[in-house]
């Protein structure tokens, strides 16, 4: 249901090149576009504003792009950026909630990230560092608190 508690355990990833590991707050997330759907892992980022996926993602979803003024930057640079319509949806099964058709921008990095909008304007997000894990927690829920 769009409305239950999602809870997700931080996701241990090894940096080989760096010689560190890492906890990350990963997302199950799909993308359906005209070519299918793509099931897979994102980084949720309180830092980033909208949902950026790789321009290959992009590319074999088919989704039509238009090539943005301005670049994107993020941590590894900047690169040029494309933007583009694809259907959404964050987690997997009965708890998955569909955004159906949202703007998406596509460039050369390699991760997906999941920026603010629009999850950040639907659940009230604890990142939990010291637990390693993230809460996401549905306004509907938090508007019946009250």
């Amino acid at each position: 249901m769009p409305n239950d508690v999602l809870e997700y355990p931080y996701t241990v990833q090894e940096d080989k090149r760096r010689k560190l590991t890492e906890a990350l707050p990963l997302i199950p997330v799909s993308f359906i576009g005209e070519n299918g759907r793509v099931d897979a892992q994102a980084l949720l980022d309180s830092g980033a504003d909208t949902i950026i996926i790789p321009l290959e993602l992009a590319k074999s979803l088919g989704i039509r792009l238009k090539k943005l003024s301005e670049t994107i930057r993020g941590v590894g640079g900047e690169t040029d950026g494309y933007e583009g319509y694809v259907f959404f949806e964050l987690g997997r099964g009965a708890r998955k909630r569909v955004y159906g058709e949202i703007i998406v921008r596509a460039c050369d990095f390699k991760a997906i990230l999941v920026g603010r909008k629009p999850v950040f304007e639907d659940y009230k997000v604890e990142f939990q560092q010291f637990d390693n894990k993230l809460i996401l927690t549905p306004k509907e829920i938090l508007s019946d608190k009250k």
